[in-house]
């Protein structure tokens, strides 16, 4: 039976469960690099960057490359997409070759669209709305230095950028926490659409 296609596209495409498994297998390779190799082949992951970045290029690259694939690292300068190339050719093009993609873009609807066309797995890698893997990385951290990823419940974050607080609040929803934001951070957040959610949000100045 093949698997579903599954995208990470947003902060809240996995449910609890789901994140629990991913942030316990983080911990394993973070003591193990090598604890599994699934690229094996190698098979290429085409990992493409609309923005400039140092850390999420290296890695995201240094990644697929010790999980035993080999990653395609593409620059907006380097590809059509910077040219005004369609999304959907380019998802087509990548589909024939790569067995992944990561991007780094502007427009959230841009990821989403090459999402819908491609026929393997998409990874957002931050978009201007999302950015769902580096919180991920943010509570593996959390995890790690508070015992396991049972004991994130009832913790304190410290937050002074909008995105992070947007993205904490979105991400944890089955989790209880409480997030220290600047008070003019707190004001660009919908009160009503906080409310629905299980984190609580203090203001410090």
């Amino acid at each position: 039976m093949t698997p579903e296609l599954r995208h990470m596209l947003r902060d809240d495409d996995l449910n609890h469960e789901e994140q629990k498994q991913v942030l316990e297998l983080a911990i394993k390779f973070h003591h193990d690099r090598f604890y599994k190799q699934p690229f094996a082949g190698p098979q290429a992951v085409a990992v493409l960057f609309d923005k400039p970045s140092t850390r999420t290029r290296s890695s995201f690259s240094i990644g697929v490359a010790e999980l035993g694939g080999y990653p395609l690292v593409i620059d907006k300068s380097g590809s059509q997409l910077g040219r005004g190339e369609p999304v959907a050719d380019t998802a087509r093009v990548l589909n024939r070759m790569a067995y992944g993609v990561v991007w780094r873009t502007f427009g959230q609807g841009r990821v989403e669209e090459m999402a819908k066309y491609s026929t393997h797995p998409v990874v957002n890698a931050l978009t201007d709305d999302f950015h769902p893997c580096q919180i991920l990385a943010d509570f593996q951290t959390i995890a790690e230095h508070r015992g396991g990823v049972d004991n994130l419940k009832n913790q304190t974050i410290a937050c002074a950028r909008t995105a992070c607080m947007f993205a904490w609040n979105r991400r944890w929803r089955c989790v209880r926490m409480t997030i220290l934001a600047m008070t003019s951070v707190i004001r660009r957040l919908n009160a009503a659409w906080a409310a629905r959610r299980s984190t609580r949000i203090v203001p410090i100045w």
